[in-house]
C-alpha cells in the first residue's frame, strides 16, 4: 500500500509542499502521535497505517541526510559574493 508521503514531502524529505522532515525534530513516539493527529495533513489511523509501518517510515526518514548549510555550497557562496 502506498501512502504517497513523497507527493508532499518529496523522496528526500527536503522538498515539496509539505513540511521538511529532515532533520527530523521528533522522536519516534512524537512522530507517530503527529501522524495520527495531524491537523495540516491527512491523519492516518492505526487501522490504515499500523505503528510498525510508521516505525519503518520513521527509520527511513532518520536515515536521510540533512541538506548542507548554504555556507558549504560553493555556487551559493559565489552568488553571494557577486562573482
Amino acid at each position: 500500500m502506498s501512502y504517497s508521503c513523497y507527493s508532499c514531502h518529496s523522496y528526500d524529505g527536503h522538498g515539496g509542499a509539505g513540511a521538511r522532515l529532515v532533520p527530523m525534530p521528533l522522536n519516534q513516539a512524537g512522530f507517530i502521535a503527529f501522524v495520527r493527529n495531524a491537523g495540516r495533513m491527512p491523519s492516518y489511523s492505526s487501522k490504515v497505517l499500523p505503528d510498525e509501518k510508521l516505525a519503518d517510515i520513521y527509520a527511513y526518514i532518520k536515515s536521510l541526510p540533512a541538506s548542507p548549510d548554504a555556507k558549504n555550497i560553493p555556487l551559493i557562496q559565489e552568488l553571494l559574493k557577486g562573482n
